[in-house]
């Protein structure tokens, strides 16, 4: 990747909906909406990793695609839900603006924040209600729900018993109206973000990154905070068991830990202001997470 000025209307600057992220010659840049504060703005662009498909009339096509698939009708507008935690929500808001681009009917994008897929609000507001209850009104009345839980688990067992449930009650609540249920895996945080340093390739980062998780390396001293309580060295199984759970309820698992590994690190990742940097929340891989969607997206059937 490679820092690039761009202006308050450019679509990445947008992306990144948090405190500062990164620093050009100690210039940090900030956006807020849709305008880029400060006299020079600067994004780290980022190229999805692989031979993705990124532009616009790639996002178009595919849309239109879905479109089609749903069968409701040629003014039919595709629903897609994503349902998870705090990461999910920033996952939303990108699949928003990049959908919009495409036209303000092009699709409709929602979010049902349930961290542990129990009880969950609409956008994260609200009253929380029951799982059948908010899988009947959003889940099943989506044409694709992408669905990320993980990072609120610290035991193996109980993150199966909980994803294994949400995926039979897909099935049981949605039966005939069941959409196309997609499930995005979730990438261990990266204790090193303040680091400049790059991971070059996987042995790399199981070298430095994966080593700290791990607890066979110290912590740098300078590093943010970062507490072994949040579990992330076991996000790896927790992935592993949701794709053994997801094929029996034909489920599509979207692997985005990979690429995610191999993001810059940074002198801050900021996500929630107010709130210590943590190296989790502000991973400026989210939108590659989309970018593999739409790619698999793209691979349904006429």
């Amino acid at each position: 990747g490679r820092y690039v000025a761009k202006d308050g209307s450019d679509l990445m600057v947008q992306t990144f909906d948090g405190n500062s992220f990164f620093a050009y010659e100690g210039v940090a840049w900030r956006a807020s909406g849709s305008k880029a504060k400060g006299a020079d703005a600067y994004v780290y662009d980022v190229p999805a990793p692989c031979e993705l498909k990124t532009d616009k009339a790639f996002t178009c096509g595919v849309l239109e695609k879905l479109r089609r698939h749903v069968g409701r009708g040629a003014t039919a507008i595709p629903k897609i839900l994503h349902v998870g935690d705090s990461v999910t929500i920033r996952q939303q808001a990108h699949m928003s603006r990049i959908v919009s681009e495409c036209g303000n009917s092009a699709a409709e994008v929602r979010f049902v924040r349930a961290d542990d897929l129990r009880r969950g609000a609409l956008n994260g507001r609200g009253p929380k209600r029951q799982r059948s209850e908010w899988l009947r009104d959003e889940a099943c009345a989506a044409d694709v729900v992408v669905v990320n839980t993980g990072a609120h688990f610290h035991d193996v067992a109980k993150f199966e018993d909980r994803l294994g449930g949400f995926f039979a009650d897909v099935d049981r609540v949605c039966d005939a109206s069941k959409p196309l249920v997609l499930f995005r895996t979730t990438p261990e945080g990266n204790p090193l973000c303040a680091s400049h340093a790059n991971v070059r390739d996987e042995r790399d980062w199981e070298d430095t990154v994966w080593a700290v998780i791990n607890g066979s390396k110290s912590l740098p001293a300078d590093a943010p905070p970062y507490s072994k309580t949040w579990a992330w060295e076991k996000f790896q199984t927790f992935n592993a068991v949701a794709e053994r759970l997801a094929g029996p309820h034909n489920v599509t698992t979207v692997d985005v830990v990979a690429m995610t590994r191999l993001r810059p690190w940074n002198k801050r990742e900021d996500a929630r202001p107010g709130r210590k940097p943590d190296c989790l929340h502000g991973n400026p891989a989210v939108p590659w997470y989309n970018v593999l969607v739409l790619n698999v997206l793209d691979v349904i059937p006429d």
